[in-house]
């Protein structure tokens, strides 16, 4: 699924020119998608999609995922090799009931029912 998506963005998405890199902006000249940049693009889905929320930067979707992805049912284990995580035990403060409603929104739109 991830490989479909990212050859999708590659053949239909990605701005022209050439580059070694992969996200690139999405104005002329086209530069590598610096760290502030997905940080602001993610900042604008989420307020576009009226998800309110204190975090809003990129981290904040693998939070989301995560939490979707325990409270479907899914394994610690299953959850950590989704999310190609390298410490697992990070993962049950994801479960906790605060906020519930709001990660399962944000990981339904960027995690999807396809995910584990």
């Amino acid at each position: 699924m991830m490989a479909q998506a990212l050859e999708r963005y590659l053949k239909k998405a990605r701005p022209g020119g050439f580059s070694p890199h992969v996200f690139l902006s999405l104005r002329s000249p086209y530069r590598a998608l610096s760290g502030n940049g997905v940080y602001l693009l993610t900042r604008s889905l989420l307020d576009r999609l009226a998800i309110a929320s204190n975090k809003r930067g990129p981290h904040s979707l693998r939070h989301a995922c995560a939490s979707y992805l325990l409270n479907s049912g899914l394994s610690l284990k299953g959850v950590g090799d989704h999310l190609a995580a390298v410490e697992i035990t990070h993962f049950p403060r994801y479960s906790c009931p605060a906020s519930s409603r709001r990660r399962d929104r944000v990981g339904e739109v960027f995690c999807g029912s396809n995910c584990g």
